[in-house]
């Protein structure tokens, strides 16, 4: 009965050794990095969408400057992106459409900023949980050898508690691929609603 009151999961996490503080650590950084992108991302998604209705007037009538004043007004992501056609458009250097691009690429790159994070801690946590697993196994068996014991509870209970390292590292694993995957499919439509607002901004300035 003791040996079945010794498997709560605070207990095993405590005796799961030195990795579960590393996927611990791993943990806390892929919810910061989850949380500093989420807002980034949820800025850029919701805003300025209405931009092309509120410049189109002055597009009409080519006042390039009065457009440029109300990208600067309504500050965000597709309004920067406009707002470099327009500046294209009376520099008269390049193409607007280029421009537009550019200035779209450089943002985007930006939102992908530490994504990478969460990719190397979703390929390594599990090779993290593993290796804790296997050092735990070889000093249960050790321990065992120590006390010249061969019991199947206390065998079972040295293997338990090293394989709570290896489920950790699965758990961070998990964690990491789908919100690293959440963020890329986020990003893959706003880089695809990217490319149909500078299209229609090429086409009104040709």
């Amino acid at each position: 009965m003791s040996l079945i009151q010794n498997f709560s999961l605070l207990d095993l996490l405590a005796k799961g050794g030195w990795t579960i503080g590393i996927l611990f650590l791993m943990s806390i950084l892929v919810l910061a990095i989850w949380i500093d992108r989420w807002k980034a991302v949820k800025k850029s998604k919701y805003s300025n969408e209405n931009i092309l209705d509120l410049i189109e007037p002055y597009i009409q009538t080519q006042n390039w400057a009065e457009g440029i004043e109300v990208c600067e007004r309504n500050e965000g992501f597709f309004s920067t992106i406009i707002q470099a056609g327009l500046r294209s458009k009376i520099d008269k250097i390049g193409s607007p459409q280029l421009a537009m691009e550019r200035s779209a690429k450089k943002q985007l790159l930006v939102l992908e900023n530490r994504l990478s994070w969460l990719a190397t801690c979703g390929n390594i946590a599990p090779y993290i949980g593993l290796f804790g697993t296997v050092i735990g196994i070889i000093d249960a068996f050790k321990n065992i050898s120590l006390m010249n014991s061969s019991g199947v509870g206390i065998v079972s209970a040295g293997i338990a508690e090293a394989l709570i390292s290896t489920a950790s590292g699965i758990f961070v694993a998990v964690i990491s691929v789908i919100i690293y995957n959440s963020f890329q499919n986020k990003l893959e439509r706003l880089a695809q609603k990217t490319e149909v607002i500078i299209s229609e901004m090429d086409e009104q300035l040709s």
